[in-house]
C-alpha cells in the first residue's frame, strides 16, 4: 500500500492551504537532516516523505489525482498493464465487438509523477537552505508568493505548469506515449478482410469538476485483406485526456492467430496434407483442400509422393495488402503417415513389390 500524504503531514483530508503550509513547516523543520545528526538516515527518509507529501497536496491537480488513485496510482503513469475492462481474447468476426479500458493499471495518461529534490522544495518554501534561518522564517511567505526570509524574492515552485517536468512530462501540450494494444486476427480475417468494433473506456480530466470522468466510445477498424502481423492502426487523440496534455493516441497492433491447417510466409500460404504411405506410393487418389474463403481445390495424386514433394496452386495464396487483386501462391507440403507396425505377410509383400 502506498504512503498516505495526509498522515505524513499530520493533516485531515480536507486540510486548507494554510493548514498544509503550517504542517509542512513543522514537519520539515522537525525532520531536517541537519537537525538529526544522530539518526540522519531515518531523518533523510522522513524529510523526503514530508517534502513529497507537500509537493503533491499543495497542488490542486496532483492532490485530486492522489485522492482518486493514491500514491501508487500517481506514480504509476499509464503503464503497460492492461486496463481492468480489457477483453481482447478470442477471435472477432465481422461486426463483433470487444471492450477494453484505454487506461493502464494505476493512474492513466501515459505519464507519472516524480518527486522533486526535497532540499529545493525546502529552499523555495523558506527562502533559504540554511536550517537556522528557516526556523525564523515567516511560515506564510513561502512557495506561493510573498517575500521570503532575508528579503529573498520568492516565486511559485510549481509555476504555471503543475503537470510539466515534475510529472515526468516536459511541459504542457506534449502528447503522452501512445497506448498500444494487440488485436488478434484469424488467418481467415486477414485473407478476406473484416470489420472489428472495439468499445473503449477512456478517462478525461474535467477542469470544472476538478476530477476525472469516464467516456465510452466505439472504435471501428477496417481490417484490409492481406494485412500482416505487426500492421499498426492508430487512433489519434482517442486515449486518456489528462490536465495540460494532448489526448493520448491508441495504437492497435495486428497479431495473427495460429491456424490449424495453413501457415503463412508473407503472401505465400503453406498447406500441409497428411496422407498415408499407401497413397504416397500408389497415388491414384484426389486430395481436396478447403480454402480460407470456403472454396475447394482438388489435387490429383498421380505419382509417387515423397516428404520433399511440393505442389503449387498459383494465385491461391494471401492477397497483397498493397494490391488485393494480386495474390501469392498456395504451396502444398506432405506429411506422410508411416505405419507403426507391419505383419510378416505385409513385409513379404513389400519386399516383393520393392
Amino acid at each position: 500500500m502506498g504512503k498516505d500524504y495526509y498522515q505524513v503531514l499530520g493533516v485531515k483530508r480536507d486540510a486548507s492551504d494554510d493548514e498544509l503550509k503550517k504542517a509542512y513547516r513543522k514537519m520539515a523543520l522537525k525532520w531536517h537532516p541537519d537537525k538529526n545528526v544522530n539518526n540522519k538516515e531515518q531523518a533523510q527518509s522522513k524529510f523526503q516523505d514530508v517534502n513529497e507529501a507537500y509537493e503533491v497536496l499543495s497542488d490542486k491537480q496532483k492532490r485530486t489525482i492522489f485522492d482518486q488513485y493514491g500514491e501508487e496510482g500517481l506514480k504509476a503513469g499509464g503503464g503497460n498493464a492492461p486496463g481492468g475492462g480489457e477483453n481482447m481474447g478470442g477471435g472477432f468476426f465481422p461486426g463483433q465487438s470487444a471492450h477494453f479500458s484505454s487506461s493502464g493499471g494505476g493512474f492513466p495518461g501515459g505519464f507519472a509523477f516524480h518527486s522533486s529534490d526535497p532540499s529545493k522544495i525546502f529552499e523555495q518554501f523558506f527562502g533559504t537552505s540554511n536550517l537556522h534561518e528557516a526556523e525564523g522564517a515567516d511560515p506564510f511567505s513561502g512557495m506561493f508568493g510573498g517575500g521570503g526570509s532575508g528579503g529573498r524574492r520568492q516565486h511559485s515552485f510549481f509555476g504555471s505548469d503543475p503537470f510539466g517536468e515534475s510529472m515526468g512530462g516536459g511541459g504542457r501540450g506534449k502528447r503522452p506515449e501512445a497506448l498500444k494494444r494487440d488485436l488478434d486476427c484469424t488467418l481467415e480475417q486477414l485473407y478476406t478482410g473484416c470489420v472489428k468494433k472495439l468499445k473503449i473506456t477512456r478517462k478525461v480530466y474535467d477542469e470544472r469538476a476538478q476530477g476525472f470522468r469516464e467516456e465510452e466510445k466505439i472504435l471501428e477498424i477496417q481490417v484490409r485483406p492481406g494485412w500482416k502481423a505487426g500492421t499498426k492502426v492508430t487512433f489519434e487523440g482517442e486515449g486518456d485526456l489528462m490536465p495540460g496534455r494532448i489526448a493520448q493516441d491508441i495504437i492497435f497492433v495486428i497479431q495473427e492467430k495460429p491456424h490449424a491447417k495453413f501457415r503463412r510466409d508473407n503472401d505465400t500460404l503453406i498447406y500441409t496434407a497428411k496422407i498415408s504411405l499407401k497413397d504416397a506410393l500408389v497415388g491414384q487418389g484426389t486430395l481436396t483442400i478447403k480454402t480460407l474463403d470456403d472454396r475447394e481445390l482438388h489435387l490429383k495424386l498421380d505419382s509417387v509422393v515423397t516428404p520433399t514433394t511440393r505442389k503449387v496452386f498459383v494465385g491461391e495464396g494471401m492477397p497483397s495488402s498493397k494490391d488485393p487483386s494480386r495474390r501469392g501462391d498456395l504451396h502444398v507440403h506432405f506429411d506422410i503417415q508411416f505405419p507403426t507396425r507391419l505383419t510378416p505377410a505385409q513385409v513379404d509383400l513389400l519386399r516383393q513389390a520393392l
